[in-house]
């Protein structure tokens, strides 16, 4: 339950970003409505190449990829909510889906390690539908951002997801170094 609901969380932050980007990004005045096309069209391919970099990054990176990929999407997430600049938006972004690559495979990845002996497409399964659930709820935490700080400028959705994912992250490695020390060795 622990990594389907960390899953959710963390797709909550990744598709807030993709939905308020181009709001984002012409609200502000520093891009127009095709440039905003432009980036929501490229971020795939950023995506992609977390993917085809993953285990690389796995291997060095090992125990400390989780927390640190969820640290630097938080950086990347108030990067985005701070930018006075289309190319840093962008740049942001990009950054912003490359990681949502990384730490869901790793938690995809991490199935075969938490699932008992013939349970892993179980496992899997119920991993996807946490992904599914935070792609779902979304807009209602978007909107819970919007209520709660009687603010419905897309900067601020950037702001509040980036530093709960630091939080998250900040757990993380704390948890590794504190609790799972032994663990991870």
């Amino acid at each position: 339950m622990f990594w389907t609901i960390l899953l959710a969380v963390y797709q909550i932050t990744y598709v807030g970003a993709t939905v308020r980007i181009a709001e984002f990004i012409e609200g502000t005045g520093i891009g127009s409505t095709q440039q905003s096309a432009v980036v929501i069209s490229i971020a795939p391919i950023f995506g992609l190449v977390g993917g085809i970099i993953f285990s690389v990054a796995l291997m060095r990176l090992k125990k400390y990829l989780l927390p640190v990929g969820i640290i630097a999407s938080g950086i990347c997430q108030l990067w985005i909510g701070l930018s006075h600049s289309f190319f840093s938006a962008a740049l942001g972004f990009f950054l912003v889906t490359f990681l949502d690559t990384m730490v869901v495979s790793y938690i995809l990845n991490i199935a075969t390690e938490i699932s008992s002996k013939g349970t892993l497409n179980l496992t899997t399964s119920i991993l996807l539908i946490g992904s599914n659930c935070g792609i779902f709820l979304a807009p209602i935490a978007l909107g819970g951002i919007d209520s709660v700080f009687s603010s419905n400028k897309p900067a601020l959705t950037f702001v509040v997801c980036g530093i709960i994912l630091l939080a998250m992250g900040a757990v993380g490695l704390w948890d590794i170094k504190i609790f799972r020390r032994k663990i991870f060795k």
